[in-house]
């Protein structure tokens, strides 16, 4: 997480990738204070480790007190309607600065679905796809680097379901954060409101960023300027394969190709 002045070594930008690994491990990351004290009550009561992933920095309450938690679920924050624009799926503290980024972003006139995920590991895959199904794309949005994290864990639920959903992550990418004031940090990752209300949506082809990917686990971005350079350019002649064409189909006929006849070592 990005603590900001406290510097670098107070930083854990790669602890939901390791915690998820651990075996019966669950990994939590409440979005305000309600759910973190929902969150506690629930831990006190559980028989088996748990993770509780805290930020010091104060956020804007997504929550009321009528809130129940429950592990696993995820928690749907705006419908956006079956034609939104993109499904953004959050966690942690990530998510009240996605909310009010996203109010942004629908009052240019874009529709947009928010998905919360409190619940890392272990996770209801079913409803998560319910709430992905149909997506025209998926956005994540995570305080953490995006390898191992929120992103793969929704591109693993995507990919189980077979889903041609394009998905881009938004994170750290793979490499150290820094120490400095927390709002430069988020900004300079890519966290910040402003940055996130940015370009996700309708993002166009060819400015995909090297961390969008197709849900197979294939890049999004599989291009090569050589290569589009190359396809541009006149088809090349097929190569002769020594062998007489066959003739079509037709009438319930064919004619299987006639090879030519193979040249010997001596010459006439």
């Amino acid at each position: 997480m990005l603590n900001g002045a406290s510097g670098k070594t107070h930083q854990d930008i790669e602890d939901l990738s390791v915690m998820r690994a651990l075996p019966n491990m669950t990994v939590l990351a409440p979005a305000d204070e309600t759910e973190a004290a929902a969150m506690i009550r629930w831990a006190a009561d559980h028989d088996g480790p748990v993770y509780l992933r805290l930020a010091r920095d104060a956020v804007a309450d997504v929550f009321d007190d009528g809130y129940e938690f429950r592990v696993g679920a995820p928690v749907l924050l705006r419908d956006g309607g079956s034609d939104a624009d993109v499904t953004v799926v959050s966690t942690g503290v990530q998510t009240s600065r996605t909310v009010e980024a996203i109010t942004a972003v629908e009052a240019a006139g874009h529709r947009i679905r928010h998905v919360h995920l409190p619940t890392i590991k272990p996770l209801d895959d079913d409803a998560l796809w319910a709430l992905l199904d149909g997506a025209a794309q998926v956005v994540t949005v995570e305080e953490h680097s995006v390898v191992g994290g929120l992103g793969d864990v929704v591109a693993a639920v995507l990919a189980g379901h077979a889903s041609g959903t394009r998905l881009h992550k938004v994170g750290l990418a793979d490499s150290w954060a820094e120490s400095g004031p927390n709002d430069f940090l988020l900004d300079k990752y890519g966290l910040s409101v402003e940055r996130v209300r940015g370009p996700h949506p309708r993002r166009p082809r060819g400015a995909e960023s090297p961390h969008e990917h197709a849900a197979s686990g294939r890049r999004g971005v599989d291009r090569d300027p050589g290569r589009d350079a190359r396809s541009s350019r006149s088809p090349r002649r097929p190569r002769s394969t020594g062998r007489t064409p066959s003739t079509p189909c037709g009438a319930g006929r064919c004619t299987a190709p006639t090879p030519s006849p193979r040249r010997s070592g001596a010459t006439a």
